[in-house]
């Protein structure tokens, strides 16, 4: 005991040597009675359990965190690594029943798979029966949370699924979503993840804050609910893993750890215990999930498992360990925690809201990637919009033909096609991938991705084209085209234009064909004239400051067209004269700036035209834009109907930097004007269909210069209602709204945004979505602009409650959105950068490409701008298709149909066709999916559930119906089956008190709703409904009682429905956000009706030589072709380096030091000594000691009252102690 304990006489401190601990010793007036006392307490407290000495069960999951792209090409990684990968893991796993490995992405598993021989796909298929090899999320990426749309995600889980259902069966359908390396978690994610039959969710990058946070108070394990509206039936148990998702330190032997053997298998079994045990006090349950893999690992399985292995043996046989420890798969660590807690001894406390930003320390935020390389993101979107397009047409086709129709030589099948499609969807799913549509891949990789994207949207415009001439044809099938090429209508040519609308609403809108003539007349097929607006078109990269080029490259003609719900109607151009009147020239003007070439001044015709004043104007029936003259930019937007004028000051601005990266975006100060004194160029188009000022920046180089930026803002006159209310008050029309579309080009070191800078009171609160539901954000603290950022797929608005004004943008494509301060909103547009930002990447985001921003805006009262709001938005993510054909009128109506549409009628308002495409090439089934797009409680009227007839919805008969999971891959008592046995099970989850998690954002996790004057039921997590609501579904529930399966009261609330009889009162029933699926097949309306099919024309992609991956560790270590993303040199198999000495330590900023408190980094805890970081101890270890020291201390306190009391004794003969 000297060499630990001495006894300091002045101060009466027993202090243990080397530590900063300190016990105050007893007072040496204390009578022997109370120091036994105090003995006695010491004792027992000695005495009662340790976390860290309790058995604990250590599920170690090997894994292989494979990126379809981002160093190299999907095909490089394949050939070089992965293929590696599978092959020796699936040798592995046969020759012992006790390894496990799990697996998510299902692009790479596909490609082994369809190389290998009977007998290995044999021995594959009998590992995953067994559970050695478990499929996790299955999806065919790990899809990005921040860029992919809802649909896109739904889309290439599906396509895992369905990959996996014909190949291993339902029973291999993924039980746990795995959602480890997107760089922060969307909402989104438990809301669709749930419905899809999984039983748990693992995430990793959450706020670093955040997740010490909630290690120190053991909530690393909870309830994740995504949806306000969906409640419960968006609930998932979510695992956040401790560090990341890499073996324990020191324990991956491809990373050069050392090898285990007889000498120093204890001492590495104990290192991995003291480690693991440290990191369960994070954990609730006596359970614990350990990664056992990293990036592209396990290319030597031999060493991985060989070298576990023996760690394995000597822990299970060495009890005094306090553990046992297995393989394991992610589908056996949740049935253990659920075993423990269905025993009450557990519970998970709830979260709702998403976890954005992500940031890995205080410096570095992850905000930047919402818009870099927006060009992918832009095409991304833009692909999966017409693929779409082409997968209604092609289901449509199908039950219109009934079968396989006869095909000519050279002609192709369905399946074929079919299997041109496959491609396309699958070229676009794999595009989702988080370093893929994220634009954080190398430059050669992301021109790959966009080559698939141009492939994909060929082999969709070749499909339409093919199924519309099949809709369409009367005796033949001629050919049409998707070109943007404009139409020659010289020699008297006329064209046959045919609209095709994807949208389960009919549409009514302008829509806009390229010609080379200014003289057209427009026909309906009755050859009624149609009103319609010529106007010049310039090409906006052609465009030069200097007046004698204007860039014009032929004309548009504008027309109204009129488009049923999933179907077609024709119209025709021909040549027409000056002296038709249903035909408008538009008045054209030309502004220049005092700045230009050629400054303003009068010309002929008003080519070169003065403004009147100071403000250009732009106004249709309901709305009114003014311009500035000098620079361009809005200054003020009216709503005509409410007579509200707000200030909107729009500004066209870069964040200056040196410091950001494709990952991280980190400005120098705010933003600033792209010019001090731009040159601008302005043609105005007004006529009576609609107006447009076509703006173009130049740079302050030289004369003749080409326009960096472009800015069309264009309003429309045409009658083209969006929701027709009871009242003039209530109709909303597309005149309402505000279409700009900026063409703006990445200049280096810049990070372009658009601001709007209006007048309205919104305390720095604005609002983003998620694809499906809106969250509001808040700029209230932050410090930073980078602070403030969000990303918003589709939508974006800042609402003044006294105003009753809500001012919306919406968008084409997802980008980053802020508010910086009161009043105004701002969306980036453009990423161009010269340094990498650390993150594993090792080169920098240099995009200097031209992308087109495309959005919508719209002032009115915020009831009216969420009626319409998500309506418009599918509006412009999905567009009409124009086809053309160059024929006659007579002729085109001799062999084709003018009109076609499978519907009776259209879809309710509320209620979206997300789906409607063939199950495969082969059957007659079809994909159906249905979406309420509204929230709870957005609107009196239409937040509530609706009904739909399928079997009068559509012209056809409905022959089957067969509910499904949102990924189609189990039947309605398949998923039942797993909500019951997993969180649904769990007891007391309706307790009152239940433990709440904080909100990343600061934003609390229940804000309130966007809705002046609504109130909502807050008292319980999740629960987002008003009364009546509630009620309402209560009674949807009774409703559907006989028709559930055998499950408790409250199970009921949370389970799918059954499938419903198409003779059902109520047909299908979706309430608020609710999304389902079904199978369904149709009766064809003319069996055996199509011409002959065209086969596509698929070319390869063109062949790319794979730069070779280096064989010197990237940035940040790890092997070739890993994924570090650290901040500088890799100490760790982490995201994150931990300082491992002062000197590194003085980087950590004051702001981390603030936010970490005592628990420091992820890993372990900073113990300060004088304001200072001077040791990194490892919780484990920190557990260990503090018992050795409490028996050091007891041990000493025995043997001093043992020997006193024997002192006093010798003194006092009698036995009587003095007082």
């Amino acid at each position: 005991l000297a060499k630990h304990i001495r006894r300091d006489h002045r101060c009466s401190r027993v202090v243990w040597a080397g530590s900063d601990a300190t016990m105050t010793s007893l007072p040496s007036r204390w009578c022997p009675s109370a120091r036994a006392v105090m003995l006695f307490l010491l004792l027992s407290l000695s005495l009662l359990p340790d976390p860290a000495k309790s058995e604990l069960n250590i599920f170690i999951i090997p894994h292989s965190h494979c990126d379809p792209g981002w160093l190299n090409t999907f095909e490089g990684y394949y050939q070089q690594q992965v293929s590696r990968i599978l092959s020796g893991v699936v040798n592995y796993l046969q020759g012992d029943k006790k390894k496990r490995f799990c697996w998510a992405e299902i692009s790479f598993f596909s490609l082994w798979w369809e190389k290998q021989p009977a007998d290995i796909r044999a021995i594959t298929r009998e590992l995953v029966k067994n559970k050695q090899l478990e499929f996790v999320a299955g999806g065919w990426v790990q899809n990005d949370e921040a860029n992919a749309n809802f649909d896109i995600v739904i889309d290439q889980v599906s396509e895992g699924h369905d990959y996996i259902v014909k190949n291993f069966g339902e029973g291999a359908v993924p039980r746990i979503g795995w959602q480890i390396d997107p760089f922060g978690h969307s909402s989104l994610t438990p809301s669709l993840f749930s419905r899809m039959g999984f039983q748990g969710l693992v995430i990793n990058r959450i706020h670093h804050d955040l997740k010490a946070r909630f290690k120190d108070s053991k909530q690393m394990e909870f309830e994740w609910t995504g949806s306000r509206s969906l409640m419960d039936n968006s609930t998932i148990l979510t695992h956040v893993l401790h560090k990341h998702y890499s073996a324990p330190e020191q324990f991956d032997w491809e990373e050069g750890a050392p090898g285990v053997n007889s000498n120093n298998v204890a001492q590495r079994s104990q290192q991995l215990i003291n480690d693991l045990k440290g990191k369960a006090h994070a954990y609730r349950t006596s359970n614990l999930l350990v990664p056992f893999g990293d990036d592209f690992k396990f290319q030597r399985p031999d060493a991985q498992f060989n070298n576990m292995d023996q760690i394995i043996e000597y822990i299970n046989s060495h009890k005094e360990l306090g553990a046992t420890i297995r393989y394991a798969t992610p589908g056996e660590y949740f049935d253990a925690v659920y075993a423990e807690a269905k025993s009450g001894k557990v519970s998970f406390p709830t979260y709702a809201g998403d976890f954005f930003p992500y940031a890995d320390n205080a410096d570095s935020y992850w905000t930047g990637y919402y818009t870099t390389r927006p060009t992918l993101k832009a095409h991304s979107r833009g692909t999966d919009s017409i693929l779409r397009a082409a997968e209604v047409s092609y289901a449509l086709a199908r039950t219109i033909a009934g079968s396989d129709p006869e095909v000519e030589s050279g002609g192709a099948s369905w399946a074929s096609v079919f299997q041109g499609l496959s491609q396309a969807r699958r070229d676009v799913a794999l595009v989702q991938h988080h370093d893929g549509i994220t634009g954080t891949a190398k430059s050669f990789v992301a021109a790959d991705y966009m080559a698939r994207l141009d492939r994909a949207v060929t082999i969709s415009e070749q499909v339409i084209t093919n199924m519309v001439e099949v809709l369409m044809t009367n005796n033949s099938a001629p050919v049409f085209s998707i070109s943007e090429e404009p139409l020659n209508l010289d020699q008297k040519k006329e064209y046959g234009i045919v609209i095709f609308n994807s949208l389960g609403w009919s549409r009514r809108e302008l829509a806009v064909v390229r010609v080379m003539q200014e003289d057209v007349v427009v026909t309906d097929a009755e050859g009624n004239p149609v009103p319609s607006q010529v106007a010049p078109y310039w090409n906006t990269q052609h465009v030069t400051d200097d007046t004698s080029k204007d860039g014009k490259e032929g004309y548009r003609v504008f027309f109204t067209v009129e488009v049923p719900a999933l179907g077609c109607n024709t119209y025709f151009v021909r040549p027409g004269s000056a002296s038709d009147t249903s035909t408008e020239r538009s008045e054209v003007s030309l502004y220049m700036s005092v700045n230009s070439a050629n400054p303003m001044g009068g010309g002929q015709g008003g080519l070169y035209s003065s403004p009147e004043g100071d403000i250009v104007p732009l106004d249709s029936r309901h709305v009114g834009v003014e311009l500035d003259a000098a620079t361009g930019m809005i200054k003020r937007l009216t709503n005509k109907d409410l007579g509200n004028t707000i200030t909107v000051d729009q500004e066209l601005m870069d964040y200056r930097t040196d410091r950001s990266g494709a990952y991280i975006f980190r400005s120098v100060g705010d933003a600033q004007l792209i010019y001090n004194a731009p040159r601008m160029k302005m043609h105005v188009v007004r006529g009576p269909l609609f107006q447009e000022a076509v703006v173009y920046v130049f740079s302050q180089g030289g004369n003749a210069q080409q326009a960096e930026t472009t800015m069309i803002v264009s309003v429309q006159n045409a009658t083209c209602n969006i929701w027709r209310g009871e009242g003039d008050e209530d109709r909303i029309e597309e005149s309402h709204l505000v279409d700009i579309t900026y063409s703006v080009v990445g200049r280096q070191n810049k990070e372009t945004i658009a601001r709007y800078n209006t007048n309205l009171r919104t305390s720095g609160v604005f609002y983003t979505d998620n694809g499906l539901e809106i969250r509001q954000r808040t700029s209230a603290g932050a410090q930073r602009p980078e602070h403030r950022y969000y990303p918003s797929l589709s939508m974006a608005y800042i609402l003044d409650e006294q105003a009753g004004l809500q001012f919306s943008i919406l968008s084409r494509h997802a980008m980053g959105v802020s508010s910086k301060e009161n009043g105004d909103l701002e969306h980036m547009m453009h990423r161009n950068l010269a340094q990498d930002d650390g993150r594993g990447l090792g080169e920098p985001n240099n995009d200097g490409s031209r992308v087109q921003v495309h959005v919508r805006m719209l002032l009115h009262r915020p009831s009216a701008s969420t009626r319409v709001a998500r309506k418009v938005a599918l509006m412009l993510q999905h567009p009409t298709r124009t086809l053309s054909i160059a024929q006659s009128r007579e002729t085109y109506l001799a062999e084709y149909n003018t009109f076609y549409t499978p519907l009776a009628q259209d879809l309710p308002y509320n209620i979206h066709l997300l789906s409607l495409k063939a199950r495969d090439g082969i059957s007659d089934e079809l994909i159906l999916r249905l979406v309420h797009i509204f929230e709870a409680e957005q609107d009196a009227t239409l937040s509530g559930p609706q009904s739909t007839q399928l079997d009068t919805l559509f012209q056809h008969t409905i022959s089957t119906l067969r509910e499904r999971s949102l990924s189609m891959s189990l039947s309605v008592s398949q998923f039942n089956e797993r909500r019951r046995s997993s969180l649904f099970a769990l007891p007391n989850r309706d307790a009152p008190d239940r433990e709440t998690l904080p909100h990343v954002s600061g934003v609390p996790a229940n804000y309130k709703t966007q809705q002046k004057g609504e109130s909502q039921n807050t008292k319980e997590e999740g629960v987002f409904l008003s009364k009546a609501a509630l009620e309402d579904l209560e009674r949807a529930k009774h409703q559907q009682q006989n028709e559930q399966d055998e499950v408790g009261e409250r199970d009921k609330r949370f389970i799918s429905r059954q499938p419903l009889s198409l003779l059902d009162v109520d047909g299908v029933r979706l309430g608020p956000m609710e999304i389902r699926s079904f199978y369904i097949t149709m009766t064809p309306l003319e069996a055996g009706k199509a011409g002959s099919l065209k086969p596509l024309d698929i070319k390869p992609l063109d062949p790319k030589v794979t730069p070779p991956i280096s064989q010197t560790r990237p940035p940040g270590g790890g092997l070739p072709g890993g994924h570090p993303r650290t901040n500088g040199t890799r100490i760790l198999p982490s995201k994150r380096p931990r300082p491992t000495s002062t000197a590194a330590a003085s980087a950590v900023t004051t702001a981390q030091e603030e936010h970490l408190g005592d628990l420091g980094d992820l890993g372990g805890v900073f113990v300060r000594n004088q304001d200072a970081v001077t040791k990194i101890v490892d919780i484990g270890e920190l557990e260990v000691r503090s018992f050795l020291v409490m028996s050091v201390i007891c041990t000493a306190l025995v043997v001093g009252i043992y020997m006193r009391l024997k002192t006093r004794r010798r003194r006092d003969p009698r036995g009587i102690l003095p007082m």
